[in-house]
């Protein structure tokens, strides 16, 4: 069986990394890879039948904990990147009305902050797509 993310009823995608892979959660909500950065997604996934053993997720050091501006948490034009949790309803107010010309034109200014993978940061047109979704 495949599992889609847009497929209902959703399938806890992230849940699921973070035991395949020992990733953990960004301030942005978004899992960080320690080589990827927050560039990478997860696509689809597979259901077996059987079970098959698997070895065990590397532990991994978490990238956040190690970069020493956090620039994600001071580059957000609104603040809703919070220590506790993602401010989706102040992102997407923002995105809606003056966001058209910084964060939905050229990506979340959070997200492209963040200095780990940046080389595999998203193509222009595909962070404009996401952010579109977004709003």
């Amino acid at each position: 069986m495949a599992w889609f993310p847009s497929d209902k009823p959703w399938q806890p995608f992230q849940q699921w990394a973070m035991r395949a892979e020992g990733l953990k959660a960004s301030p942005l909500g978004i899992l960080i890879h320690p080589q990827y950065g927050l560039w990478h997604g997860y696509r689809g996934a597979i259901g077996l039948i059987e079970r098959l053993d698997a070895p065990a997720a590397e532990i991994r050091l978490h990238p956040c904990d190690h970069c020493p501006d956090k620039p994600c948490l001071a580059t957000c034009p609104v603040g809703a990147v919070l220590p506790e949790r993602f401010d989706v309803a102040s992102c997407r107010t923002y995105l809606r009305a003056a966001g058209q010309g910084t964060c939905r034109q050229a990506g979340c200014l959070a997200r492209t902050a963040c200095p780990v993978g940046a080389g595999y940061r998203y193509p222009a047109e595909q962070l404009r797509f996401h952010m579109a979704a977004l709003a």
